[in-house]
């Protein structure tokens, strides 16, 4: 029998039978099955199916989320426009905020296919290639992208339809053209659907709280948070229970300790949150005086 042929075990060659060189045999007695070459052959078509399957399931899902970051690019345009946060705002920060969101977009889009560039060439560590590699590596990664360009992307739409129904799902309770910016890391916690409300306008910024309800003395109860038309809920800063009148704010990193009725064009300070002072409207005060 040749050197480099195969006879797998429990397989038993008759007297006077032949293996041809590079053939692989099996049985007993045995039978001629696929030559190494032939098997080799196979396997890779195998493998390239399954290249075929990855590719087509990877670039629906890119066109997919293309689309998607299209669409809510035109809608937060649409939405900004009719805003008015002033010239200044408007002249700098939009432009500066879409700049970046799509600067997120081309980024992921070009590391995505360099990645892909890499896995179809051959040029990386993984030596062979399978579904769940695929999706191990390269959709982990493009998730981490999407991320990123969501974390910018939400800022920018928060008075369309996808995050108010986010937000409603939460269980805050949202009106018509309510809060036109939710930033960054804003959240609601209401506890209970019908016991938050967000006026119209509102701005809920970065790292900022609205918390609907309390545990006294291991007991869970259920408040009311309000934020009126114009209130102004800045980074850091926790509403607790209460309401907010209309232009009234809380100053970064404030936060108050129980249920507490912030009046109409309010402006309130520390931990806890006291009146600092009254002002007759949005801008009209100096926040390092009150803080000298």
């Amino acid at each position: 029998m040749e050197n480099d042929s195969a006879t797998p075990t429990l397989t038993r060659v008759p007297n006077g039978q032949t293996v041809a060189p590079g053939q692989i045999v099996v049985g007993n007695p045995v039978s001629p099955t696929l030559t190494k070459a032939e098997k080799a052959e196979t396997d890779n078509d195998d493998e390239s199916m399954s290249w075929h399957v990855a590719g087509l399931l990877r670039n629906t899902f890119l066109l997919l989320h293309l689309g998607y970051l299209f669409v809510g690019a035109v809608l937060t345009l649409e939405i900004v426009r009719d805003v008015d946060l002033g010239d200044l705002e408007i002249e700098y920060t939009l432009p500066i905020r879409v700049g970046l969101v799509y600067l997120l977009i081309v980024a992921g889009v070009v590391l995505e296919l360099h990645l892909v560039k890499r896995l179809v060439f051959g040029k990386t560590v993984i030596e062979k290639f399978s579904l769940r590699t695929f999706r191990g590596v390269t959709f982990h990664h493009m998730q981490v992208i999407v991320e990123l360009v969501e974390l910018v992307t939400m800022p920018l739409i928060g008075g369309l339809f996808p995050l108010t129904l986010h937000y409603k799902l939460l269980g805050a309770n949202i009106g018509d053209c309510t809060s036109v910016f939710i930033d960054m890391f804003g959240f609601v916690d209401p506890g209970d659907a019908e016991n938050t409300t967000i006026g119209n306008f509102a701005v809920v910024d970065e790292a900022s709280h609205c918390v609907a309800h309390r545990v006294d003395r291991g007991t869970l109860n259920h408040g009311t948070v309000y934020l009126g038309a114009g209130a102004v809920l800045h980074p850091g800063a926790v509403l607790m229970l209460g309401s907010m009148g209309a232009g009234s704010q809380l100053l970064p990193l404030s936060k108050t300790l129980r249920e507490q009725t912030i009046e109409d064009h309010e402006l309130l300070i520390g931990l806890p949150a006291v009146h600092a002072q009254k002002f007759t409207g949005s801008g009209d005060h100096n926040d390092a005086a009150l803080l000298a």
